[in-house]
């Protein structure tokens, strides 16, 4: 990008917002604190962005995004977009990768480093990178350093893309990295950092949230959240520090004995294991016998074999992570009738998650908790099983994006059901 056509979207960029900014305190849609907030920092974080040279070579789309953007005069978009930096939460960083339904489509067909708007306030590739670059020089600057990080991912939007992108970073800064070869619930990632003695784990997930959504859940060396302390030292001291001077990458095919990767006993159906197929870490096993170790009813395999009428599941993963993991849990751990939903694309990876639609153009969190949920896995269920839901069916599950948490449909008794109506 010319330098001139830089210096022509900020003198546009800074008429357009200021006046945005004039008018929406004017009328009364922000107030004055925000005002003043969005006004210091939305130009000078467009302007970090549009002088350095290097955003190019890190996402070569993005600031010709903003310059479309500040083009097509969308002021809201580009103040939403720049007017903070995401900061950490409790577990890690969350946040729309963009305000639209084409933007995320264009992201899902084009790729991460498609020329949509992405600023400091929404998830992308260099706010990824620039938080992945404060973690990787806050652990190595730990009195015992650290070494080795279990990176994961579920089934969000390029989800595979971001976590790769951060995966090279921290093969760069000299990080053992465990990488996972397909879509891993959370608690699979949480259990892998102490199985594997990680000093850290990232997920790319953003839970339940709805489509337009990512995010970066951080876990320490035994897969809870950081200390409160640590993470706000890491957050002052380091990522809000991080410039893109800081970001560099090492691709997968240079790694070497640095890159392993986790799934099963068998390799992954069509990935790219960069020749490492012979050393792929079993972690599906070792987290199968983990699960269960927690069953309380230790012949639990003997009673579901022995039955005439063993417990009947129902399972639907919502277009999530749990589509293979949670099946292959509960007939690990001996109930073997679990019956998958497929119909209408629902144990598809799918980050648009299209089946949670409540009204024409209306889009809704995939949260299995949600009664809105549970109503389409029924009428799903019912659909591609006719009959049985009634009949057979004892129980339904449904698992969010990254499986860490599920909603249970249970079958009210024929002389209780009166008291629900």
């Amino acid at each position: 990008m010319q330098h001139a056509d830089v210096e022509q979207a900020l003198d546009r960029a800074k008429n357009g917002v200021n006046g945005y900014l004039e008018t929406a305190r004017a009328s009364g849609k922000i107030d004055q604190p925000s005002f003043e907030a969005a006004r210091n920092a939305t130009l000078q974080n467009i302007t970090t962005w549009l002088i350095d040279p290097k955003v190019d070579d890190i996402s070569a789309g993005l600031r010709q995004g903003i310059v479309d953007a500040i083009n097509d005069e969308r002021w809201e978009d580009i103040v939403n977009a720049f007017r903070q930096k995401l900061r950490f939460g409790t577990g890690g960083i969350r946040g729309m990768m963009a305000f639209d339904r084409e933007s995320i489509i264009r992201l899902k067909d084009e790729g991460i480093g498609t020329d949509i708007l992405r600023g400091t306030n929404t998830i992308n590739d260099l706010v990824f990178l620039l938080t992945s670059a404060g973690v990787a020089q806050f652990g190595k600057d730990q009195s015992t350093p650290f070494e080795t990080i279990v990176i994961g991912y579920d089934s969000r939007i390029r989800g595979r893309d971001f976590a790769q992108k951060i995966a090279e970073l921290f093969l760069a800064y000299d990080y053992t990295v465990y990488f996972f070869d397909e879509p891993a619930p959370y608690p699979e990632v949480t259990f892998a950092i102490p199985y594997v003695k990680a000093d850290v784990g990232i997920l790319i997930s953003a839970s339940h949230n709805d489509y337009r959504y990512n995010g970066y859940k951080l876990s320490c060396s035994n897969g809870s959240q950081f200390d409160p302390a640590q993470r706000e030292e890491m957050y002052e001291n380091y990522i809000s520090k991080a410039t893109t001077k800081d970001i560099k990458l090492l691709s997968f095919a240079q790694a070497n004995g640095k890159l392993h990767f986790l799934g099963g006993a068998e390799p992954a159906p069509g990935y790219n294991y960069y020749g490492k197929e012979d050393e792929i870490v079993d972690l599906h096993g070792p987290h199968r016998d983990h699960v269960k170790s927690f069953v309380m009813t230790p012949d639990l395999p003997a009673q579901q074999n022995s039955a005439d009428d063993p417990l009947h599941i129902a399972f639907c993963a919502f277009h999530g992570a749990g589509r293979v993991a949670v099946p292959r849990l509960l007939k690990d751990v001996g109930l073997r009738d679990v019956k998958s939903i497929t119909v209408d694309g629902l144990n598809d990876l799918d980050g648009l998650f299209p089946s949670f639609k409540s009204a024409p153009g209306e889009e809704q969190q995939p949260d299995p908790g949600d009664p809105r949920a549970a109503e389409v896995a029924v009428n799903a269920f019912n659909k591609e099983y006719p009959s049985v839901f009634q009949s057979e069916t004892d129980i339904l599950i449904g698992t969010d994006p990254d499986a860490d948490r599920c909603g249970i449909v249970v079958k009210v008794p024929k002389d209780q059901q009166h008291v629900y109506g």
